[in-house]
């Protein structure tokens, strides 16, 4: 909900272009989630997530300066990239590679922390520090743009350090 307010009531958007948009995403969500699990199973979880890591740290920038252009069409198909096929990429994978995390014998209980967790701190609390980024900044999206690249850079710097052999040796605990 938070994008569709920040969409209509700072980007101008007209609210059914906005919705429409976030509907397209979610198709095409719907659409590359086995398509990017496939490729996950093909160059590993950790490669798949890492790289939809990266892409998501190298497109805010650029989606939000598009963000900035009053044209409709391009909000619309920058929302439907971001949404629809980066967070694909981050979301396909996601799963199995928080799985490998975990030893067997514990794996539900890891698993289990690790995305409840990331969902009570990182999900949760991802659209009020934007919002104060925003306030922050005058109404600048770009402390909110440097925070979102900057997650996404942690996020890809985390999984790169994910070894190998720490995911093979929680598989056989």
């Amino acid at each position: 909900m938070f994008f569709l307010s920040y969409a209509t009531s700072t980007l101008h958007l007209p609210r059914n272009s906005a919705l429409v948009s976030v509907m397209l995403a979610a198709g095409v969500l719907a659409v590359l989630l086995p398509v990017f699990g496939r490729l996950s199973d093909r160059i590993t979880p950790r490669r798949a997530y890492a790289l939809g890591a990266g892409l998501f740290a190298a497109t805010v920038h650029p989606a939000f300066l598009a963000f900035q252009t009053p044209d409709v069409l391009l909000s619309g198909l920058v929302i439907v990239g971001v949404l629809g096929v980066v967070h694909a990429l981050l979301y396909a994978p996601q799963g199995t590679l928080y799985a490998q995390l975990a030893p067997v014998r514990s794996r539900y209980t890891g698993m289990s922390f690790v995305y409840q967790f990331s969902g009570i701190y990182a999900s949760g609390l991802t659209p009020l520090i934007i919002t104060a980024l925003i306030a922050a900044g005058g109404g600048s999206p770009w402390p909110a743009c440097g925070y979102l690249v900057l997650t996404g850079l942690i996020g890809l710097t985390a999984t790169i350090a994910l070894r190998p052999a720490d995911l093979e040796s929680a598989a056989s605990d």
